[in-house]
């Protein structure tokens, strides 16, 4: 996970990642996984050692993500003053936060819903630590969206993935105007300007 916003200096005095990544606690992605794995090992043993077990886990994953997501959307929606917009946007469009629920992720050892969010907390952590790169070098010629999703998606593979991870990041106050206007400037319709709040009348259940 992206932890906090800060600048440090090499040895020859240049600026390095403003960023310190480390989504999932401190673990790197594959420690993660084993994590997670090992999780998983343990549940379908308590299940019976069926090999369906582990299937069946991961629907019933899914369906409470989807309760917390509805029971989330609605309490941003009575009370948006508790709730973080960065949040309630991840949430809603089923982004990993991986801004948030850092006690989640301490409490567990991994994000308990990892495998469940559409937008995978690898592929935000990702994304945002390149854009962090290339504004640190200067380099927001790279960053269009167009560019990005050649780099990260394919043509329109995962369009609108790329887009929420996109624009979680904004919401919760990451990055400078000048990086999204180098975004949106080389972009489609869908990421010409990209969004940088989430109010509460955005949520809809159809």
């Amino acid at each position: 996970m992206i932890v906090v916003d800060e600048i440090k200096l090499n040895s020859r005095g240049q600026k390095t990642s403003r960023f310190r990544s480390s989504f999932g606690c401190s673990h790197r992605p594959d420690e993660t996984r084993g994590h997670r794995n090992t999780y998983k090992k343990i549940a379908n043993s308590r299940l019976g050692g069926d090999p369906q077990n582990e299937e069946k886990m991961d629907q019933r994953l899914g369906a409470l993500y989807e309760l917390k997501r509805l029971s989330f959307s609605i309490g941003y929606i009575q009370n948006p003053k508790n709730f973080s917009p960065a949040f309630a946007y991840a949430y809603y469009n089923r982004v990993a936060p991986i801004f948030h629920e850092n006690i989640a992720r301490e409490t567990y050892d991994f994000g308990p819903f990892m495998d469940v969010y559409a937008v995978k907390a690898s592929f935000v952590d990702e994304v945002t630590k390149y854009v962090d790169e290339c504004d640190l070098a200067g380099n927001l010629t790279a960053i269009g969206f167009y560019k990005l999703e050649d780099r990260f998606s394919g043509y329109k593979a995962n369009r609108m993935e790329l887009l929420h991870a996109l624009e979680y990041t904004p919401i919760a106050g990451r990055f400078s105007d000048a990086v999204w206007k180098a975004i949106e400037a080389d972009a489609p319709v869908e990421g010409n300007r990209l969004a940088d709040m989430f109010l509460p009348t955005e949520v809809s259940f159809d």
